[in-house]
């Protein structure tokens, strides 16, 4: 019986690096990187604030808190807002917490949010 093998991403790099090498005849060339979750210098996700009710497979305005301390989040001055979120999962109240993710299309998905907004019952 043969034993498992483990295939990992330095396996991978140096199946790769091989490949390469046959392929193009030996000849230098950049490594190949793989991409990770936030490894692109880019904003891996923000916190914001629903402005109105957002109702489930709608887009919305959403203002991002991005000052401040933790526990005391503030909007930047002058706010940020992000015009075009997309709800692909449930309503959302007014004035609710909300976690946005950038999608590899462009645009701005809500990945949690609040349950029940202040004042709500």
């Amino acid at each position: 019986m043969a034993k498992g093998v483990k295939f990992g991403e330095g396996s991978a790099r140096r199946i790769i690096a091989a490949t390469r090498a046959y392929e193009r005849g030996n000849r230098d060339q950049p490594p190949v990187k793989f991409r990770t979750v936030g490894d692109d210098g880019g904003e891996s996700g923000l916190l914001g604030k629903t402005d109105a009710d957002w109702d489930k497979d709608t887009l919305a305005a959403i203002t991002i808190y991005d000052s401040g301390t933790a526990g005391n989040e503030q909007p930047s001055a002058p706010p940020r807002v992000i015009s075009q979120c997309v709800n692909k999962f449930a309503d959302i109240d007014a004035d609710s917490w909300v976690w946005l993710a950038l999608n590899p299309n462009g645009f701005w998905y809500v990945t949690a949010a609040e349950c029940i907004a202040p004042g709500s019952s």
